[in-house]
């Protein structure tokens, strides 16, 4: 029991520190806001920043990391069924930009100075810490209530989202004006329905219903592996 008690001390700590890591993320998204509003043209405005899943799924770390330090009594809090569909989120940033993404135009090699830094933080430091500090988590904190949670249930209100913003990307290159008869895809060619579906729809129906249900259901499974193992 005491054992247990400075484990779950020890991790609220990390995750005090991974809080003030993410603020970062969270000071870097309101300036990209800011500055969008300064210029708001229809190839540079707030909405083509508030639709990016990497920005989408780091204010999510950043809201959970707030609420398990201050607030972790809250009953979206007590089972992990959040805590395991954050996680799967910010796993998607991390591997669909740095394996992906960082393959084209998108990537690291075409940005410079701040710009670098700031897709550097957001794609690749804070998802890296929350998943190795989550995977520390589940193997430490030992949460019992995740036992009675039902995983058809929990994987349906972690893909109601996930299924919502790929309706986005499918429709956003129809109805988006970009006033000069280019295209706006969210994601390059990777999810320009409109002009590369033999390359968008695969991608997009695959990420949603292989890539997410995929790492929630392993997430979900080592979790109560490593609790029933440790049971006994």
């Amino acid at each position: 029991m005491k054992q247990k008690t400075q484990s779950i001390t020890l991790i609220k700590k990390l995750y005090f520190l991974l809080f003030l890591i993410c603020f970062v993320s969270v000071v870097l998204f309101i300036y990209r806001i800011i500055t969008s509003l300064e210029i708001n043209t229809p190839n540079k405005n707030p909405w083509k920043t508030l639709d990016k899943f990497t920005w989408e799924s780091n204010m999510l770390i950043s809201l959970y990391t707030f609420f398990y330090v201050f607030k972790p009594k809250y009953s979206f809090m007590k089972n992990d069924s959040f805590f395991l569909s954050v996680l799967t989120y910010i796993t998607f940033t991390f591997i669909g930009y740095n394996v992906i993404l960082n393959t084209s135009s998108l990537g690291y090699a075409f940005l410079k100075n701040y710009n670098l830094f700031e897709s550097i933080w957001v794609h690749a430091i804070c998802p890296s810490l929350f998943i190795a500090l989550g995977i520390f988590k589940i193997f430490r904190e030992n949460n019992l209530k995740i036992l009675s949670l039902d995983l058809k249930n929990s994987l349906f209100l972690m893909m109601i989202y996930v299924v919502v913003y790929c309706l986005y990307l499918i429709i956003i290159p129809y109805i988006y004006n970009t006033h000069d008869e280019t295209t706006y895809s969210v994601y390059g060619k990777f999810t320009n329905t409109k002009d590369y579906p033999q390359l968008a729809y695969p991608i997009i129906i695959g990420v949603c219903f292989v890539f997410f249900p995929s790492v929630y259901i392993g997430y979900f499974q080592l979790q109560k592996y490593v609790i029933s193992k440790n049971k006994f």
